[in-house]
């Protein structure tokens, strides 16, 4: 077993457990996602792929949660794989595919079955294993809760099993971000795990500063705050003479150019007078993998928020699991980060509610450019708003995400029409994503039920020059997502003075300033009313306006935002808390 995961596992604070088990027990409720793999074979030495979670128990034994679909890369050195399984529920089965063909499909019972996999057509290779289940746990203290789905794997020989990564040149489960214009650039090969790597925090000043820096995220993509963060983190670590290099596991081809060789990534992991700065949101396996093996002696982790696992429970897996993934990860990240930093307050209250120690925690506001807004093209005013003829035009930017609370938004607004009156229109802008195509068709189906059709329009395809004109023209913004640590839109309509509106969560109070209409609570009369109060008093309108406009301004402002990422990297240069 690693040792990583074992040192990280084992001092978990026990609220942070506890909160594990609650997530994986309501996930399961909705979605089949849990079950359990116990690997005690020493021929198994690295975690199998998937959400997990390992265990001690009171015997002894080690029990690893995993979702339903479990893969691992084997190298084939034995001429079988004994598995050994019982489950904790009726009606489970247990299918088991190497290459992707199906060799064995098992009807489970409460007692334990042996099955036997022929490998000896795959010897000297590697191959990729999948467990997969049908089952879900059983509720939390049945005395049936540490044996659903207990698999026992082991080959009869020192097989090694090595994590699923995306340059082996195997097929792959495709993610939600998969598709045309996708790349997979080679990942380096990570130097062994060491518990010798990484310095402590506050041990003396270095002597001799870093002069390289890795950056690394799982998905590099255009119109991605996240990943146009990073292109500004490697700009200024540029213009003060370290030696940058990008790592990305699926990136857009637009963006390739910016992906390091992977010579060059490859010696970067085993440079120890280096920085890594790896940036979470959520689940990514080699992700965890680089922070645990890398020799930089300046690991940050960069935390950007993993969204709430509820939102996505009535939806396909692809953005279930990984949100699951991303809360247990971050606290397998915190023991070998140096440094952890987050856009927000909020986020680093959240990052101490998972163990981080605070010494090692620093504040740093999200890196933009919102100058560049300005600089955009005038743009023609949108035609959507062009045709309203409402007092009030809202604006609902971002992804058509059920994170994003797009329900709640037509929630109030049914309310408002009820009400109030249809002097409102609302305008959601942001791209959509095939895996929530059912999303889509439930607030379409709002609009029709609460005869919405003349206050709401959905577009999906924007540039930067629209998203402009969207901002300059509309007349508030509306943010009713339940998850968020940087809110870009608020910075962005800060910048062009348009009022707040919405639900408080996260850090929107801290980056929209005070006096905004954002409410702890998702009541949709609270919300109508405080949009009634606008359509009613215009001069209100411009008052919130200017408060965010000078707020946004004064504390985000691009140049006090850069100035304060250099101060954080010479910080931890220096091994400074």
């Amino acid at each position: 077993m690693d040792q990583a995961t074992n040192s990280s596992s084992n001092s978990l604070p026990e609220a942070v457990r506890q909160l594990r088990r609650e997530v994986l027990w309501t996930a399961s409720r909705e979605k089949q996602v849990t079950s359990y793999v116990d690997l005690q074979s020493s021929a198994f030495d690295h975690e199998v792929r998937g959400f997990h979670l390992l265990e001690t128990l009171p015997d002894g034994r080690r029990i690893r949660w995993m979702s339903t679909r479990a893969d691992f890369l084997l190298k084939v050195g034995a001429p079988s794989l004994n598995i050994e399984v019982r489950s904790g529920v009726v009606q489970n089965v247990l299918t088991v595919l190497v290459q992707g063909n199906e060799v064995k499909a098992l009807q489970l019972t409460f007692e334990w079955q042996s099955a036997e996999i022929d490998l000896r057509p795959y010897l000297g290779r590697e191959v990729r294993v999948e467990l997969r289940t049908s089952g879900v746990l059983a509720a939390p203290g049945d005395s049936r809760e540490l044996s659903a789905q207990v698999a026992r794997l082991s080959t009869g020989s020192g097989a090694k099993v090595a994590a699923a990564d995306d340059d082996d040149g195997m097929p792959k489960q495709r993610s939600p971000h998969q598709g045309a214009g996708w790349c997979h650039p080679p990942l380096a090969e990570l130097p062994p795990f060491s518990h010798d790597v990484s310095p402590q925090i506050g041990a003396a000043s270095y002597s001799v500063a870093p002069s390289s820096v890795l950056l690394a995220v799982k998905f590099f993509r255009p119109f991605d705050p996240t990943s146009e963060e990073m292109l500004s983190m490697a700009r200024l670590l540029r213009q003060s003479g370290f030696r940058v290099h990008l790592a990305a596991e699926e990136v857009h081809e637009s963006f390739l150019q910016h992906i390091s060789s992977l010579d060059d990534l490859t010696a970067q992991v085993r440079e120890e007078n280096g920085i890594l700065i790896l940036h979470h949101g959520t689940s990514w396996d080699y992700g965890k993998r680089l922070m645990q093996h890398s020799r930089a002696r300046c690991k940050m982790l960069r935390y950007h928020n993993v969204s709430k696992s509820e939102t996505f429970l009535k939806y396909p897996a692809g953005y279930l699991e990984p949100t699951i993934a991303g809360r247990f990860e971050t606290t397998d990240l915190i023991p070998h980060a140096t440094h952890l930093t987050a856009p927000a307050f909020s986020a680093l209250g959240d990052l101490l509610a998972c163990g981080a120690p605070p010494e090692k925690l620093l504040h740093l506001p999200f890196l933009h450019d919102l100058e560049k807004l300005d600089e955009l093209q005038l743009g023609p005013v949108p035609v959507e708003l062009l045709r309203s003829s409402a007092s009030l035009k809202i604006l609902v930017l971002g992804r058509q995400l059920p994170s994003k609370g797009l329900h709640h938004c037509l929630a109030a607004l049914a309310h408002y029409r009820r009400a109030y009156g249809d002097g409102i229109s609302m305008h959601f802008v942001g791209a959509r994503n095939a895996l929530h195509e059912r999303y889509i068709q439930e607030l379409e189906l709002l609009v029709d039920e609460h005869a919405l059709a003349g206050m709401v329009t959905f577009t999906s395809e924007v540039n930067r020059t629209q998203v402009a004109s969207w901002l300059r023209h509309c007349d508030a913004l509306l943010t009713m997502s339940e998850s968020e640590a940087a809110c870009i839109p608020i910075f962005e309509a800060g910048w062009f003075g348009k009022p707040i509106l919405g639900y408080q969560c996260g850090g929107k109070t801290e980056h929209a300033g005070p006096g905004q209409l954002l409410f702890e609570s998702l009541d949709p009369a609270l919300h109508a009313a405080a949009w009634h109060r606008l359509v009613q008093e215009p001069e209100l309108r411009i008052t919130l306006g200017a408060l965010a406009w000078q707020h946004v301004r004064e504390h985000f402002g691009t140049a006090k935002i850069h100035a304060r990422f250099m101060e954080v990297i010479r910080l931890i240069s220096a091994g400074r808390s």
